[in-house]
Formats: structure tokens, C-alpha cells, sequence
């Protein structure tokens, strides 16, 4: 970490509720690091949280959030020492998914209904090809990318 007793460097927390495994770690890094201001990035995985230290005058963690949300990383600044519980819920898609797949299983009261579970896996995908194309975009291969091919493979 470069310091200089003249730099106020700030420690800012976010939650990033697109961080879904160790695997986009590296992702993360390689979008932070270039950016001038940034001192160090952490990465603690359980929590979602990415830790920050940066010089304020040269990148505001709004500029941070949106770096990260362009990968498509739900990103966002958490208040000082709080814990941001607000947008802690399931994205819409994995609530449409859900409903979907539960509504599938009346399918042996009423046949019909198996159609639902093409349309849970249609519904499901779209976050799944958006990071992906984003992760792609950074030129890194990561998990959502492989479900993809893994699931054109099948």
C-alpha cells in the first residue's frame, strides 16, 4: 500500500450482492486496481463485502460502485459501520425462477403446467449470460461463463 503523510487515503466498505463465489475474486481485483486512487482491494467472500482503500480526492466510491456494476456485480457503498440490509433480498429473477419451478410440480395435477419449468430456465438464465458477458468483457473466464458452455454441451 503507497502511503504519503500528505494523502488522506479513506477505507470504504461495500456490499457486493453479485459476489457468489472465490471464483470472481480475480475478476474484482482486475477492475479495481487500475483504477488511479486505489491503494488495496479486499475480498471477504461469506459476507459480500469489498474492502476499499483509496485516496478520495482522486476516485469517490461512487466512481467504485460503478466500476463494479458495470461487471454486473449489484454493487453498493455501505453506510459506516452499518450493515446495508436493504436490497439483501433474492433478485427478481431468482424470485420468478422459484415461483416458476414450484408451479411446474402441479404438472401432475394438471399436465400442462410442466411448460413452467421452461420458462423458470428461461427466466434464470438472464442473469447468469449477463455476468457472463460482463466477466467476458473484462477478459476473464469465470464460472458463469463455464455453466454456459457446460450447459450447451448437455
Amino acid at each position: 500500500m503507497k502511503e504519503n503523510s500528505s494523502k488522506k487515503l479513506e477505507k470504504t466498505y461495500f456490499d457486493v450482492l453479485g459476489l457468489c463465489c472465490s471464483s470472481e475474486v480475480p475478476l474484482i481485483d482486475k477492475i479495481l486496481r487500475p483504477i488511479e486512487g486505489v491503494y488495496d482491494v479486499s475480498v471477504i467472500v461469506p459476507s459480500r463485502t469489498v474492502i476499499v482503500i483509496h485516496d478520495p480526492l482522486l476516485v469517490s466510491s461512487l466512481q467504485i460502485v460503478k466500476a463494479l456494476n458495470q461487471a454486473r456485480l449489484e454493487a453498493n457503498v455501505r453506510v459506516k459501520g452499518d450493515t446495508n440490509y436493504r436490497n439483501k433480498w433474492p433478485s427478481p429473477f431468482a424470485v420468478a425462477c422459484g415461483a416458476l419451478l414450484l408451479l411446474s410440480f402441479l404438472s401432475y395435477v394438471f399436465p400442462p403446467f410442466k411448460w413452467l419449468a421452461l420458462g423458470a430456465v428461461a427466466i434464470g438464465i438472464v442473469p447468469i449470460v449477463l455476468k457472463s458477458f460482463a466477466s467476458l468483457r473484462n477478459c476473464r473466464l469465470d464460472v458463469n461463463t463455464l455453466m454456459l458452455i457446460a450447459g450447451n454441451l448437455l
